[in-house]
């Protein structure tokens, strides 16, 4: 879970081979200062609510449905077939 600074910082200006972060309680987020990552909203039963490729330089960005949970994953070689994975069902 981040806390401290990593919560209101998330991403931004971390390195291309920095950790996924996980956020409780927010509300929309934006890309300023931020590699491209893979936003995954969850519920507050941890099933997916939506998904979307952030690309740099976004303002407000939230999904449609409600959300409790996001996960940030940067798109570097650790989470390769995660991203793979979800940016291939989008293809569909």
């Amino acid at each position: 879970m981040a806390e401290g600074m990593k919560k209101f910082t998330g991403l931004m200006f971390k390195k291309p081979d920095t950790n996924a972060l996980l956020f409780e309680e927010l509300g929309s987020i934006h890309s300023f200062f931020c590699p491209d990552f893979l936003a995954i909203w969850l519920d507050d039963e941890n099933k997916i609510v939506d998904y979307k490729l952030i690309t740099s330089g976004k303002p407000n960005i939230k999904p449609d449905k409600p959300f409790a949970k996001l996960l940030e994953v940067p798109l570097n070689e650790k989470y390769s077939e995660v991203t793979k994975f979800f940016l291939d069902q989008k293809r569909e």
